[in-house]
């Protein structure tokens, strides 16, 4: 049960670890696409309503300027005026035909609009042609100059100034909706990335549970084995064939081959060469020279170095591989008390063995020697019953029974 429990945490965990890793992708994704969308409509924004917008409102000002000219002929219709208003006309109208083509270009509604104004722009010049030419004889009224520019100049003026306020209105209008979209956009990215953010946490805080359990229940094990390895007659050293760095020996090695791992590490356990026998050094030497892959197990006597007490080492030798990484596992065991043991016991066997021996002997012995007279006395007491009007040979029956059972 609970290494199907243990299985099923370690799934959740992998699952939760790979849903953080989607989460953080979509949300970046997400905000990457939102933003494009967003950089995208203001480069929309930037290069056509809001051109169009600026342009339509120098036309507006354009307009304006050629409104004042012509309302000043009105006042005074000499060759002077007439004069600086062709200079006038002359600077303003590639100022006006540059922003009528910047609207035309950048417009993103109807382009006949942008036409139609280029059209309304070039009959204001032909009329400003005509208004100049009834100005230059200087005697005109005020009344003859206004109704001539009545006539057509002024409602030219006022058609080119209502469409291009159309045009604004439109370009503002679709300066409105892109601000819109994108500020739809932007809010739908906001929203995105709190649920995401929101799926990432859960999806973290999850994964942290399990991932603070398993560490809880890889540090319990730890525990376990420390406290185990520390009261047991067994010392371990695993050695990792690829990586010297995840060499591991139990703390108990010292109580049972007198040095602490460090030393032996360091030596690569040369220093308890000096405390075994020399034969069995070289046996051992060449036992894991021919055995480097398999397993093997060898007993020694081995001299301990702190108290010089002669012990009993069993030591075993594991080859495994781990996930392709060879793994050397040496197992130490003092068997010295083992083998103590079974010599006292082996001992209390010989003893008992000779005790039951001498106990048969003694019963064979003393059931001859008890039989011997029991036979007499049965055969005495027969011969006695068989002659039982006989009193002699009754009475020396008698007798000799007696004789026997004194003996």
């Amino acid at each position: 049960m609970d290494r199907k429990k243990r299985i099923s945490n370690g799934k959740i965990t992998w699952i939760a670890g790979l849903a953080v890793v989607l989460f953080v992708i979509v949300l970046f994704v997400s905000n990457l696409i939102n933003s494009n969308k967003i950089i995208n409509q203001v480069e929309s924004m930037r290069e056509h309503p809001l051109k169009v917008i600026i342009a339509s409102g120098d036309v507006e000002t354009y307009i304006k300027e050629m409104r004042i000219h012509s309302e000043k002929l009105l006042y005074n219709n000499n060759n002077a005026e007439t004069s600086r208003m062709e200079k006038s006309m002359e600077s303003l109208y590639p100022k006006l035909e540059k922003s009528i083509k910047e609207i035309e270009e950048k417009t993103l509604i109807s382009k006949g609009k942008a036409a139609e104004l280029y059209n309304i722009f070039s009959k204001i010049k032909k009329e400003h042609i005509a208004v100049i030419d009834y100005g230059k004889t200087g005697d005109r009224s005020y009344e003859e100059m206004e109704a001539f520019q009545n006539k057509n100049l002024n409602s030219l003026y006022s058609k080119m100034e209502d469409l291009n306020d159309n045009i604004l209105v439109s370009a503002e209008n679709k300066f409105n909706k892109i601000t819109e979209t994108a500020i739809y956009n932007k809010n739908v990215s906001v929203f995105l990335s709190i649920v995401v953010l929101i799926l990432t946490l859960v999806a973290v805080a999850v994964y942290q549970y399990f991932i603070s359990k398993q560490h809880e229940l890889i540090n319990y094990k730890n525990k376990l084995f420390d406290i185990v390895s520390k009261n047991i007659d067994n010392a371990f050293y695993i050695k990792n064939l690829k990586n010297e760095e995840d060499d591991y020996i139990s703390d108990n090695i010292k109580n049972i081959l007198g040095f602490d791992g460090r030393e032996l590490l360091s030596s690569d356990f040369g220093v308890i060469s000096e405390y075994i026998n020399n034969e069995e050094i070289e046996y051992l030497k060449d036992l894991s020279e021919k055995n480097v892959d398999s397993n093997w197990s060898y007993s020694f006597i081995y001299t301990n170095p702190n108290t010089n007490e002669k012990k009993n080492i069993l030591l075993e030798y594991y080859y495994v591989r781990d996930k392709d990484i060879p793994v050397v596992i040496t197992v130490f065991t003092d068997e010295t008390e083992r083998k103590n043991m079974q010599r006292k016991l082996e001992n209390a066997l010989d003893n008992a063995e000779r005790a039951s021996i001498a106990k048969s002997e003694f019963l064979s012995r003393m059931s001859h020697e008890i039989r011997t007279p029991l036979n007499g006395i049965t055969g005495m007491t027969l011969i006695a019953i068989q002659n039982i009007k006989d009193e002699k040979k009754e009475l020396d029956c008698l007798n000799k029974i007696s004789i026997s059972l004194s003996l």
